[in-house]
């Protein structure tokens, strides 16, 4: 019989506690320890007094011996004893009755010594045990809860087939997520968003099989979900070679309809970021069908996506190349119930990060910085972090200014990072997420929050809606000298020796995809979108390297080449091509007419970039 989930989520929540609970036993039992050792050095201290009191006591009673009786104390002694000679039989003072209850108390501590010794041994022992055993018991719920996303498979499948059926088109249909598992209420909330995307790209992404005739296509498009798992995330990638997004159609629909951006009542202009325009999709009530009908037009649009993932702390994106296909990404936990994170403190709060997104974490003093575009960055694997106090991220107010050399966590989430700079960090922890209520409602940047032992609340951060926040305050720019000799501050960046790359694309999507990259590696780059576009751009202001597509209107990639080698002032001008082209005598062609390198989409980022460093290198050095 099917347990209900509400039943197993009491039960997890149940075996956190306990978790969370047993994880005190260590601090306790370490009191427990100190207090046992005090009892130690205190009986040691009564049995050093004792051997002392008993050594004057012999020392006295040989003097007794030798010396006259004293009238006085004969007298107060009963007659039985007064009968007896010293040696005969003993005579007790009150300071003897004193050291004799001292020595019945340090042989009564001794053995409450190795009682309490025995017994705290035990209690560790038990507390160990319990704490396994509950961990076991969380991560045995946790797994109850957890189901293959393959269980989706068919449910797409049936959806992909029903749309193309009713628009008579053809398609296939791929699903890789072999080994992922999710937890069940997150699968809930992901099924009807990928269902939604699939319909989607069947009934608006891929065309009719005359119309993929007509464009060189196979008369069959593919429509492809898949799925992997990375640092407790699972990764969704659902693709399909149709026809694209027309923005176009986009900005028309968002006019018909009323859409609003930013509280203005207009819509991006046909030559405004691609990127702003394709946010659109996921406005509530937009709609580009052309018909109303079961399964488009009715004003469900992909807005439900972007809730679903808003409910489970996940997100999406979208990428899209006209007549090459569109790919949607949703990234989100693998559950809501549990997370490990890294613990740290901003402005005298506790917080937790989760410890899928900490890359590294090291101190303040020991970073290379540098500016980037009016940013401070530091440097990760070769990677730019833009650096700014988790504190400011937070809106919390910001103390890390006032510190001697804080903690630094490089943080990453979705292609985006940051270098956040902390008033402490702590050690990972396994906690249980709890919700923050729906009077509090989901602050921008927090997922939930965890108790934690000493009985504080602690924020669990959601990275993906603070990366990209403010870059660090000018407190932290300023010299060792400007900072009234306080240590630990940012050395004065070097010389900005930031490459200026123009990107020449006709695609508006290659093109935001690249300047964003080339942001990220904290380089400064220019948008053209075509050879003559570019030509006017180098006019007014000379880049450092052109990195160019072939296939573009008014003036292709060749012509720009031929253009830049023929004149003198831009005969060295470093340029790579860029370009779906990968036969030969497309390579052959451009490194003819001067091109100094040669690369074909789709690209690798990290070859883009490889590259770009190369001969910017070479740029620099000839410069200097």
């Amino acid at each position: 019989m099917p347990v209900r989930l509400e039943y197993l989520d009491e039960l997890l929540t149940l075996a956190g506690e306990s978790t969370v609970s047993m994880s005190r036993w260590p601090a306790l039992l370490s009191t427990a320890n100190g207090a046992l050792s005090e009892l130690r050095r205190t009986a040691t201290r009564v049995d050093a007094l004792l051997v002392e009191l008993q050594s004057d006591r012999h020392r006295r009673l040989e003097e007794a011996g030798d010396a006259p009786r004293n009238q006085s104390s004969a007298r107060q002694q009963p007659a039985h004893v007064a009968e007896f000679d010293a040696l005969e039989l003993d005579r007790y003072t009150p300071a003897d009755y004193v050291a004799h209850e001292l020595s019945q108390i340090a042989a009564e501590s001794a053995t409450i010594e190795r009682e309490l010794a025995a017994s705290l041994e035990g209690a560790s022992d038990l507390a160990e045990s319990q704490r396994r055993h509950a961990s076991t018991m969380q991560e045995r719920l946790l797994g109850a809860r957890l189901v293959p996303l393959d269980e989706l498979a068919s449910r797409l499948q049936r959806a992909a087939k029903s749309v193309a059926s009713r628009r008579e088109k053809e398609v296939d249909f791929l699903f890789e997520a072999e080994g992922v598992l999710v937890d069940r209420a997150v699968l809930d909330a992901v099924a009807d968003a990928l269902q939604h995307i699939v319909r989607n790209a069947v009934d608006h992404g891929i065309e009719t099989p005359l119309e993929r005739g007509t464009r060189g296509k196979p008369a069959g498009g593919t429509v492809c979900v898949s799925a992997r798992q990375e640092q407790g995330e699972v990764v969704i990638e659902v693709s399909d070679d149709g026809a694209g997004i027309d923005l176009g159609r986009v900005r028309d629909a968002a006019r018909a309809s009323g859409v609003t951006i930013d509280g203005s009542t207009g819509v991006p202009s046909d030559d405004a970021d691609a990127q702003q325009t394709m946010e659109l999709i996921f406005r509530p009530g937009l709609s580009t069908a052309e018909a109303v009908d079961d399964v488009s037009g009715r004003g469900v649009g992909l807005d439900v996506v972007a809730e679903a993932m808003s409910r489970i702390n996940g997100t999406v994106d979208v990428a899209s190349e006209p007549g090459a296909g569109t790919v949607f990404g949703l990234r989100f936990p693998v559950t809501l119930a549990q997370a490990r994170v890294v613990m740290a403190e901003a402005a005298g709060s506790p917080v937790a990060i989760p410890a899928a997104n900490v890359k590294h974490v090291a101190r303040l003093a020991d970073l290379p910085l540098e500016q980037a575009g009016g940013t401070t960055v530091t440097r990760l694997g070769g990677q730019p972090f833009p650096v700014s106090t988790l504190a400011s991220s937070l809106g919390l107010p910001d103390d890390a200014a006032s510190q001697h050399n804080p903690p630094v966590l490089f943080v990453e989430a979705g292609g985006r990072r940051a270098a956040w700079i902390a008033s402490e960090v702590g050690s990972h922890q396994d906690v249980v997420v709890k919700s923050l209520g729906a009077h509090l409602g989901q602050p921008r940047g927090i997922a939930g929050a965890t108790l934690l032992e000493d009985g504080r609340v602690a924020l669990l951060v959601y990275p993906p809606d603070l990366l990209g926040a403010s870059s660090i305050a000018t407190a932290w720019q300023r010299s060792p000298e400007d900072a009234s000799g306080r240590a630990g501050n940012l050395r004065q960046p070097p010389a900005s020796s930031d490459l200026r790359v123009l990107v020449v694309d006709d695609s508006p999507t290659i093109r935001k995809l690249l300047v964003r990259m080339l942001r990220d590696l904290g380089w400064l780059p220019v948008e053209a979108k075509d050879g003559a576009d570019a030509l006017e751009a180098i006019r007014l202001s000379r880049p450092d390297i052109v990195l160019a597509d072939i296939e573009m209107p008014r003036l292709d990639g060749y012509g720009l080449l031929t253009a830049l080698r023929s004149q003198p002032a831009t005969a060295d001008l470093p340029v790579l091509m860029l370009t779906s082209r990968t036969a030969d005598r497309h390579r052959q062609r451009a490194m003819e007419l001067g091109a100094n390198g040669y690369l074909t989409k789709p690209y690798r980022p990290d070859d883009v970039a490889a590259a770009l460093r190369r001969l910017g290198t070479r740029t620099l050095t000839a410069v200097a």
